[in-house]
């Protein structure tokens, strides 16, 4: 009876771990692998995504930490009215890490992760009944985390780390003017934000770890975002919204608390 509560009680963990939208809960496999105990453990430096405090915990004086994942989405869609019918066509998505760690003292460590946090790719078709509204967005957002973590006894360590997220945007849509099928295409390969990730660490046993971390939420500038107009009649071409050929906007990429 224990093993059946402790099971359903790991289903609602892991459904409420995948209802962050774009967030991307893949970064480390063996981390992945253990749920939502992640802020926990400490076998090697992906822990530096999770609890930087972690760092200090790990037993190699050099660790490396590399992977990846398959991520794929299918999307169906029906009016209620209408019955007419969608389905997304999406590529497979391949979220990674790389993290590095190193401890010049015993009680002391520095690292560098590399990862994709936050991320989403969705394609409808160009003659959907919402086509005006979204045919694809692509949106990517790397993580640069350099961090330092240092153990003050044999069961507690703090770590900070500075993150910052270069990513990239694009949406795509189709706008029907006159009879004339426009393309929209609003694309950016150069956003980016700061933030940063803080995190505390007990371990009085060794079966026995309590962690707490937090990682703030980076707003990502869009600045000066390439604007591309396809199919527009020659007699609407100057106005607006059609002249237009730069955008800007910021991405909100959630804290996170642990």
């Amino acid at each position: 009876m224990k093993k059946i509560f402790l099971t359903l009680a790991l289903i609602g963990l892991s459904s409420s771990a995948f209802a962050g939208g774009y967030r991307v809960a893949l970064q480390g496999v063996r981390q992945a692998a253990l749920g939502g105990t992640s802020a926990t453990q400490t076998h090697d430096a992906s822990v530096a995504f999770y609890n930087p405090a972690g760092l200090a915990f790990v037993d190699s004086k050099l660790s490396i930490a590399v992977g990846g994942f398959g991520v794929k989405t299918d999307v169906k869609w029906q009016d209620p009215m209408t019955l007419q019918k969608a389905e997304t066509d999406s590529k497979l998505g391949t979220p990674m890490y790389l993290a590095v760690s190193y401890k010049p003292v015993d009680d002391l460590a520095i690292g560098l992760s590399v990862t994709t946090p936050f991320g989403s790719s969705v394609t409808w078709p160009e003659d959907w009944q919402n086509k005006a509204n979204i045919t694809h967005i692509d949106l990517k957002a790397f993580n640069i985390q350099p961090t330092v973590a240092y153990r003050f006894s044999d069961w507690f360590s703090l770590g900070v780390g500075f993150i910052y997220t270069h990513g990239t945007a694009k949406l795509e849509k189709v706008q029907t003017v006159a009879g004339n099928d426009i393309k929209l295409k609003l694309e950016d390969k150069d956003a980016h934000g700061l933030g940063f990730n803080v995190g505390a660490m007990f371990k009085p046993t060794d079966k026995f770890g309590v962690g707490i971390a937090y990682r703030s939420n980076v707003d990502i500038s869009a600045n000066k975002g390439d604007v591309t107009w396809s199919n527009v009649p020659s007699g609407i071409a100057s106005n607006v919204p059609f002249n237009t050929d730069k955008w800007n906007t910021t991405l909100p990429l959630p804290s996170e608390f642990t």
